[in-house]
């Protein structure tokens, strides 16, 4: 799982745990108006989940490669 924090958002994804199926799991949330993470924002918010999903995977995706080099 990783987490990005950019401004007062918060992005919390995983994908490939057995739970989920291989299926992704995307939450936002707005860590000044909702400090206890209650409220999912990504799908409300869908301009800054998929610029910081974005940011996530082109990471991830740096990082694989280096390992697999």
């Amino acid at each position: 799982s990783c987490t990005l924090i950019r401004g007062s958002y918060k992005m919390m994804y995983d994908v490939g745990c057995p739970e989920l199926d291989g299926r992704e799991y995307i939450e936002l949330n707005n860590i000044d108006a909702d400090p206890e993470e209650m409220k999912d924002m990504s799908s409300t918010k869908p301009g800054i989940t998929n610029e910081m999903l974005q940011t996530i995977k082109a990471k991830l995706a740096e990082g694989t490669s280096r390992i697999y080099k």
